[in-house]
């Protein structure tokens, strides 16, 4: 991450310390130790186990990752309405949007002006090693004896996965939650147009040699009639990752290769894999042939969802086929259909990536002076009531939107309001901040009741169909130890950037293929072999904290 010294920044700043007015954040942990005779934590009634969670009015205040400009996550949606009523707690929202997050994320805990709750999304939007930094720091505070004894149904759903592992850090804390708990879902989401592919006589790509003919005949016969581009994504968004470093037997989050690779159990950094100098012949010839857009290494999201909803490109990934091409009408988003995790002729695993549980999304911070209301608050969201109140309002006919049942109530829809994008939208905009907090939203059984819209049960059944079945152990997610931060930041940040670099002019020509070996030479000057040597002593606590 990068943080401009700009006038920005500091308008930035003194906005954020503007907001946060008020809020403990003289950066010393507040213990809130109940008291047994008062009941009280920090001057306020404390329930431990019944409801409200206080019996006078209180009020958190919460930072939240907001990646769409149309959402607007408030204290007015429904499922914060519902849970104020329930607990006497009121949550005060702020937004960040996804384009300042990181800049913004830093200048927050570099002025020390926290929230309470900081929610930071359901994907790995805060890195491993600023969470040893916030923490050592006395920002973020510790975890285990909060949500023992006040979290008693996230533990227990914790406690069913041994990913958990990934939770905590060195010192053997847990200084945040994970928003997401779900063993179902493969985590890549790579689409082709399986209609121009039949159109043109080609059967869906199984293997990584088949897929390299189908994207020349893309590029070939332009069916789309503007100048098809066979396969688009953005580096630093959505890679393309999921079709070629899978093939090769790198493992990969969201859309991109991960960093640390395990090899032969040890921890290998992404340039030391035994395919990475195939991975980046094969991106070269991607990217010479014209296969790979053009612009991969320059263009924003919006100019690749532009290209995408002008339905110019032949493959990509994203999270959702209708959002990609900016459509309900599942005569357009159909064309898109995900395919099998591709083999290759150096690997032969039908393989995708997932953990049941996401990384921690979810701080309490030092200026929180009553965590263990905020331990509470934040476990009723993982409860199956809570779940019902994650999919809104029963639909009033006043064109607000909200659920509609059947007749015997067995089934419902939801409903949206005119100004909305789907049912996604829709709850992002006025329900619950499902891109932040899911909880038991998706695996409750009140979920299952559920009848979701065309692009939904078409984005379900890919996923069910094409991915979950072949869904492996995602690469774990390493905290290095503050001493062991302090020993490599250097180094990892020279070697991250060097690697980038180097990696982008190999694929565009830029450099030779042959400067793979004084690529690894320069990094290894660099320092990169402590840096492995320091992962490895981390993945070594990780494999203890999973017995």
């Amino acid at each position: 991450m990068k943080t401009r010294k700009s006038l920005a920044a500091l308008l930035a700043c003194i906005m954020l310390m503007s907001i946060f007015a008020g809020c403990n954040a003289n950066g010393e942990s507040q213990s809130g130790t109940p008291s047994e005779e008062s009941g009280q934590v920090s001057g306020v009634s404390f329930n431990e186990a019944d409801f409200p969670i206080t019996d006078e009015p209180t009020t958190l205040t919460a930072v939240m990752l907001s990646q769409s400009p149309n959402w607007e996550y408030n204290s007015d949606m429904y499922i914060f309405k519902k849970m104020e009523e329930l607990t006497n707690v009121k949550l005060e929202i702020t937004n960040i949007p996804g384009e300042q997050w990181w800049e913004q994320l830093q200048l927050m805990f570099a002025s020390n002006e926290l929230p309470d709750i900081l929610f930071v999304g359901v994907g790995a939007f805060i890195n491993a090693s600023d969470v040893i930094t916030y923490a050592n720091a006395g920002q973020l505070l510790p975890l285990n004896d909060l949500l023992e004894k006040y979290a008693p149904t996230y533990t227990a759903l914790t406690d069913q996965y041994p990913e958990k592992a990934k939770l905590y850090t060195p010192d053997g804390n847990m200084y945040g939650m994970t928003a997401l708990i779900y063993p179902v879902d493969g985590n890549a989401r790579p689409f082709i147009n399986q209609q121009w592919a039949g159109d043109l006589g080609y059967e869906m790509p199984e293997t990584y040699e088949d897929f390299v003919e189908l994207l020349k005949a893309f590029r070939d016969s332009d069916p789309s009639g503007q100048g098809t581009i066979p396969l688009s994504g953005s580096a630093g968004g959505n890679e393309v990752d999921p079709f070629v470093a899978g093939p090769l037997g790198m493992t990969y989050g969201w859309s991109n290769k991960d960093t640390w690779q395990v090899v032969d159990g040890k921890i290998v950094h992404v340039t030391q894999h035994p395919m990475y100098e195939q991975y980046l012949k094969n991106m070269n010839e991607l990217y010479s042939e014209k296969l790979l857009d053009q612009e991969y290494y320059t263009q924003s999201q919006s100019e690749l969802l532009a290209k995408g909803a002008a339905m110019r490109v032949g493959a990509y990934v994203h999270s959702a086929h209708f959002l990609f091409t900016n459509s309900q009408d599942p005569a357009v988003y159909d064309q898109y259909r995900m395919p099998v995790p591709f083999t290759s002729e150096y690997f032969d695993e039908i393989a995708c990536y997932q953990d049941a549980i996401n990384p921690a999304g979810i701080f309490i911070t030092s200026a929180c002076e009553n965590p263990e209301i905020a331990v509470r608050y934040l476990d009723y969201f993982f409860t199956d009531e809570a779940a019902e109140w994650m999919y809104g309002p029963e639909d009033q006919g006043d064109g607000k939107g909200g659920i509609e049942w059947t007749e015997d109530r067995t089934v419902f829809k939801i409903n949206t309001d005119e100004d909305s994008d789907g049912a996604y939208d829709y709850t992002n905009r006025y329900i619950a901040p499902t891109n932040v907090i899911i909880g038991n939203y998706y695996y409750s059984d009140f979920s299952k009741k559920l009848e979701m819209a065309l692009g939904d049960q078409s984005l379900t059944y890919n996923q069910q169909t094409y991915r979950v079945p072949y869904v492996k152990p995602a690469a774990p997610t390493l905290y290095l130890s503050a001493a062991e931060i302090e020993q490599t930041a250097m180094i990892a940040d020279a070697v991250n950037t060097y690697y980038a670099q180097m990696e982008s002019k190999i694929v565009m020509g830029e450099e030779p293929l042959e400067s793979y070996a004084d690529m690894i030479s320069h990094l290894e000057s660099l320092g990169l072999n402590d840096l492995v040597e320091a992962y490895n002593t981390a993945y070594d606590r990780y494999k203890s904290n999973m017995n």
